[in-house]
């Protein structure tokens, strides 16, 4: 097993700790991750990506080529990285930030209000953390014990908010757009 997921979005949405989060916690839970990032030299606003390759055998090369899983945080990240999603992939979007969808071929699309649900919790700065929670749920990769310790170990400020980004992508009742 491999799977490939790619987090794009702008700077200061949390691609990057969304990547770091996720690798992290496959790692407690036993399986082999490598994450990548790369982001433009603007402190706010430019591309920001994080790679994650996730598999049950050592992982020996670092990038993602063909993401089975493509998270878009921004419409300039899902125009960027569409083209890299295997035609059998699964997408999910920010329809906040996101307002042109190319047709949907044989993928599955998911669009999901992380910015809103965020919002909800008082603190957009948790959009990122939602993401990772959905991810790992609709995939089924990870389980909410290990992006719970992950979250606690890892973000220092905030846990009791973050933790309640954690439950919400976890309780999301989340279906397939047409």
């Amino acid at each position: 097993m491999l799977i490939e997921l790619r987090i794009a979005g702008t700077g200061g949405q949390g691609s990057v700790m969304a990547g770091q989060l996720f690798a992290a916690a496959a790692v407690k839970q036993g399986l082999f991750a490598t994450q990548s990032q790369f982001y433009g030299s603007e402190i706010q606003g430019g591309p920001a990506v994080a790679d994650v390759r996730i598999s049950d055998e050592p992982v020996m090369f670092p990038w993602v080529t063909a993401p089975d899983i493509l998270v878009a945080l921004h419409q300039n990240a899902l125009d960027a990285h569409l083209k890299y999603l295997k035609p059998d992939g699964t997408l999910i979007y920010d329809p906040l930030f996101v307002t042109r969808l190319p047709e949907k071929g044989g993928r599955t699309v998911h669009a999901v209000r992380l910015a809103e649900m965020a919002d909800g919790l008082g603190r957009r700065v948790v959009a990122n953390v939602i993401a990772v929670a959905v991810v790992a749920r609709l995939s089924g990769l990870l389980t909410q014990d290990s992006v719970r310790a992950v979250v606690d170990e890892r973000i220092a400020r905030g846990k009791e908010l973050n933790q309640k980004a954690v439950a919400t992508g976890y309780a999301l009742s989340i279906g397939a757009t047409a």
